[in-house]
């Protein structure tokens, strides 16, 4: 009985801490971070895809998030994923990748702001 709820505890607060690290990823700290990216669901195959598992997402720099997908013929649904995001990203589309700047981000942020 004690394990029981020793192991219940365990679960919930491993949870907690995961759902925590999650929000704490989508504070926007003025650099680029591809943890904000993580929630985004993509329409691979008529099935809500994780953004994540259908493209590699890297921070090219402190301002530049770049999106590669595995499979190219999916790239405008991620751009549409990512544009009715709430996170406010205007996706900028070559064709092979898509990059986000933080920056425009910021500026749009500090003039909302002030």
């Amino acid at each position: 009985m004690l394990n029981q709820s020793i192991d219940s505890a365990k679960s919930k607060m491993e949870q907690t801490i995961s759902f925590v690290q999650s929000e704490i990823g989508k504070i926007r700290t003025g650099r680029a971070n591809t943890e904000m990216f993580n929630n985004i669901l993509v329409n691979y195959y008529d099935n809500e895809t994780p953004l994540n598992q259908v493209a590699n997402i890297a921070a090219l720099d402190a301002i530049t998030i770049s999106i590669q997908p595995f499979d190219k013929t999916v790239i405008d649904d991620i751009e549409k994923a990512i544009l009715e995001s709430d996170l406010g990203f205007n996706p900028s589309n070559n064709g092979n990748s898509i990059n986000d700047y933080f920056s425009t981000i910021i500026r749009r942020e500090k003039t909302r702001v002030s």
